[in-house]
């Protein structure tokens, strides 16, 4: 239950971040975190009794990776929890093609130097608090057209407007 992965927040390995997003990772560990989103709400669904049994049937390895990513979602406040799950939920009412194009471009965007990313997020988190019309703007300005390839505002886009604006 944490976001939508079109989520674009930065921190080193990846992982939970302030502003209820998570970081997009490299090859098969950004597929990771949509799998972990799967396996947090299927979790949160069990009984205590359930939860202890699904957790001694996982491998050593995936035990420890997911209580580990569990402790971080718990540390988290009530309310970044909330926008987590409104974020997935937002993105679960896409129809598929929407949400396989999201998955995509959170691929391309794990794909980028890292410097890249962090522009990139910080720009996201820019366009989340704007209405349609001012995103619009900002996505259209001189100051973002000369920060961001083609591609790259193409993506600004398509995440922000994915992603819930922030209160």
């Amino acid at each position: 239950m944490l976001t939508a992965p079109a989520a674009a927040q930065f921190r080193p390995k990846g992982g939970l971040a302030k502003g209820g997003l998570i970081l997009p990772r490299k090859g098969p560990a950004g597929r990771e975190a949509t799998q972990f989103q799967r396996q947090m709400e299927k979790f949160q669904r069990m009984t205590p009794r359930q939860r202890r049994r699904a957790l001694n049937a996982l491998p050593p390895e995936r035990r420890e990776q997911f209580e580990r990513r569990l402790e971080e979602y718990r540390s988290l406040e009530p309310d970044e929890r909330q926008r987590l799950a409104r974020q997935l939920d937002n993105f679960r009412q896409l129809p598929p093609e929407r949400q396989k194009a999201v998955r995509e471009m959170r691929r391309k965007l794990s794909e980028m130097p890292v410097a890249r990313r962090r522009l990139m997020a910080g720009e996201i988190q820019e366009l989340r608090g704007l209405d349609d019309e001012a995103r619009r703007e900002r996505l259209n300005s001189l100051e973002v057209k000369e920060r961001f390839s083609d591609d790259e505002r193409q993506m600004l886009s398509d995440l922000s407007s994915v992603l819930e604006p922030e209160d």
